[in-house]
């Protein structure tokens, strides 16, 4: 983050009308309200920009239309709503809780994308050089989860669409419900499912890291039976596999696991295929891809950006949305 930040709560190009600025075209009456600072119950008509290095923070707020975090700012929603698109720059953070964006989220070398007790449409994540990560927690989304980089944990949050995850540090996806595909590919550190329900066909495939699908009572962090609506695919993973305590309406496969898969306590109803007709218990309890430890220090890590994101807010002072 800038550790310079304006004190002007108010960001006006061109135009008399206190912080917001025209599209340039005489046709068009879209307007760009720039956003630096606080604001409080208040409705802000059509787009939404929050100035590179800047930071947003709204409470009971509706902006009508799209909104734009630019480079290294911060938007922070509280009971709000977008009714456009919201997307983020680089180093851009969105910290959103009890609010809803009906439009979706797209990041693209962002810090990350913090999602709490709130809905939204699709979510895509991509990076070239940055790490972000996509933490969303007692949430709806609409339609499809796209990630190709970062750390990616979603728990108790249900998903329309369908989740791609692929070349991720980690994506766990814990006591969530998901109505259409899922597939975990290439994640360094692994991948863990437990306690959730996944309607479509499912496959982790390619991943350097544990995975870990299902939980029981015994496991310390990830427990609970997983629900596979339909074919399950596990292949070609190099950090060690176990699959247990899992329903799977349709086939449980796959080929080119080393270690081979582990397992026990699985309902299939279709037909064991590959490395999974004969599975055997686990002699040890695979690690988690994740521990509780490291789950605090993901967590400590979005703190420290909304803390500082929120003390940049409250400098900058009344927005005059």
């Amino acid at each position: 983050m800038q550790s310079s930040r304006r004190l002007a709560a108010l960001a006006v190009m061109g135009l008399g009308a206190a912080g917001v600025v025209g599209t340039g075209s005489a046709a068009s009456a879209d307007l760009v309200t720039h956003c630096v600072g606080e604001a409080e119950g208040v409705t802000v008509p059509g787009d939404m920009l929050v100035p590179e290095g800047e930071s947003c923070a709204l409470q009971d707020v509706t902006v009508t239309g799209d909104v734009q975090v630019a480079a290294g700012a911060d938007l922070m929603l509280s009971a709000s709503t977008v009714s456009g698109e919201v997307a983020l720059n680089t180093d851009a953070y969105l910290d959103i809780g009890d609010s809803a964006v009906e439009g979706g989220i797209t990041s693209t070398d962002s810090f990350g994308v913090f999602v709490e007790q709130s809905q939204a449409a699709s979510v895509a994540v991509s990076a070239e050089e940055a790490t972000p990560y996509l933490y969303a927690f007692d949430s709806q989304l609409s339609g499809a989860v796209d990630v190709s980089a970062g750390d990616v944990h979603i728990e108790s949050t249900s998903i329309a669409g369908a989740v791609a995850s692929a070349n991720t540090t980690f994506t766990d996806i814990i006591d969530s419900t998901l109505a259409a595909t899922l597939s975990v590919s290439g994640a360094a550190d692994g991948s863990t499912i437990c306690a959730s329900e996944v309607d479509g066909a499912a496959a982790f495939q390619a991943n350097t890291g544990p995975v870990q699908i299902g939980g029981a009572e015994d496991r310390q962090v990830c427990t609970g039976m997983n629900y596979f609506g339909a074919d399950l695919t596990v292949a070609e993973n190099t950090g060690g596999v176990d699959v247990s305590s899992n329903i799977v309406r349709g086939s449980l496969t796959g080929e080119g696991n080393d270690p081979a898969p582990t397992g026990e306590g699985n309902r299939v109803r279709g037909e064991l295929g590959g490395q999974f007709t004969e599975l055997q218990p686990a002699a040890e309890l695979r690690a988690l891809a994740r521990t509780a430890e490291v789950q605090d220090t993901m967590l400590t890590d979005r703190q420290d950006r909304q803390q500082s994101a929120k003390e940049a807010a409250a400098q900058a002072g009344q927005a005059n949305l």
